[in-house]
């Protein structure tokens, strides 16, 4: 954020006037990265000027390279009219084309007026249709009741905005991120955690909505919990790292029968065991486990189950068993479910629905 303070009279400083900062790393093809920049921002400048939000701000991504994404983003005060903030990004956004974009990121700050940046990881939340409705769909949310410490302009209200900028920010880069805000009675403690098969784009949208979604369905909670399709969150005013909580949770079963139910579940039981000892055991991918069931007499399943990665390894596999155990009273003879915990959750379903071949796969046992 920035606060300028002045009255009519009081020049500003030609510092400040194009004030810009890059960073140490230098881009890769500058010149061609330089034209992809111009046309990013173009889009950008338009799409901040005519914000359904009545905002003047926009981000946006596009791909340089196969392995290199860009985030890019502009702002305008929003006291300015539509023709005084394109004028002053058009003069940002020249600016950084001149003394910024031989490097890997960087801001230009102009006139005090706007504010132009891009960098090589997601540094803003996305606006709101950024998001794919497929990496973010709400699942379930548990708050605890309103409590007067957590009012619009409180402490442990301000400190918990903060948190979730920082876990939106920190928790796509390893797909699980820990971090507290404040001090003493208004510290306030978050945690981020993405699907483990997600990639970090779809992680940093997911994280967003959570965030987004878990004040408007939790306003002045001092703890909650929101579970998406493809992340969860949760924060409070007790310090919850490396505790396994089995007691906030949620279930979400498909809506179509299996067509053997008792068949399908012993199938989908000894599915799970198995993957709760491989994330437990020697999973590529700390807690996390994703397989699939070919009997002869059945449908296929697929199934994938995950821990949060700072409790131990038996704690865990306790959390699965947990989760597991409610199969029958969540999914009652569906072919599809979820099932969610604080820390693991467990889904299952007849079509593929995890990303990449899956690590396990439990083939049918051949006839005696």
């Amino acid at each position: 954020c920035a606060m300028y303070v002045g009255d009519a009279n009081i020049s500003i400083p030609q510092s400040f006037k194009k004030f810009f900062q890059k960073n140490v790393g230098a881009i890769p093809n500058p010149q061609r990265f330089k034209l992809m920049l111009i046309s990013s921002f173009n889009d950008l400048i338009v799409s901040v000027i005519t914000n359904p939000l009545g905002r003047f701000y926009w981000g946006d991504s596009f791909k340089y390279t196969q392995n290199l994404t860009i985030y890019a983003m502009a702002q305008c005060l929003q006291n300015l009219s539509p023709k005084s903030c394109k004028s002053c990004l058009d003069g940002a956004v020249a600016l950084m084309l001149k003394d910024v974009a031989s490097s890997t990121g960087g801001i230009v700050l102009y006139n005090l007026e706007c504010y132009v940046g891009y960098d090589i990881f997601p540094f803003f939340a996305p606006p709101p249709h950024k998001i794919p409705p497929s990496s973010a769909i709400f699942i379930s949310t548990n708050c605890s009741p309103p409590a007067s410490s957590n009012k619009v302009g409180s402490p442990f209200h301000r400190n918990l905005k903060a948190l979730l900028n920082h876990l939106i920010v920190h928790a796509p880069f390893s797909g699980f991120y820990n971090d507290t805000d404040g001090l003493d009675s208004s510290q306030v403690y978050g945690q981020a955690f993405c699907r483990g098969d997600v990639l970090r784009d779809v992680c940093w949208y997911c994280i967003a909505q959570a965030s987004i979604k878990i004040q408007e369905l939790c306003p002045n909670s001092e703890r909650a919990i929101i579970w998406l399709d493809r992340c969860q969150l949760r924060y409070s005013d007790e310090n919850f790292a490396g505790k396994v909580d089995v007691y906030d949770r949620a279930c979400q079963p498909a809506a179509e029968n299996a067509s053997n139910p008792v068949i399908f579940d012993q199938n989908l039981r000894i599915l799970i065991s198995n993957l709760t000892s491989l994330a437990v055991q020697s999973s590529p991918i700390r807690f996390f486990a994703t397989g699939t069931s070919v009997p002869m007499d059945s449908q296929k399943i697929y199934a994938l189950v995950q821990c949060v990665i700072d409790i131990p390894a038996d704690q865990c596999g306790w959390c699965l068993q947990n989760a597991s155990s409610d199969i029958e009273g969540c999914s009652n003879g569906k072919q599809g479910g979820r099932i969610l915990r604080g820390s693991c959750s467990l889904a299952f379903g007849v079509q593929p629905f995890f990303l990449g071949n899956p690590i396990f796969v439990s083939l049918p046992q051949p006839n005696h």
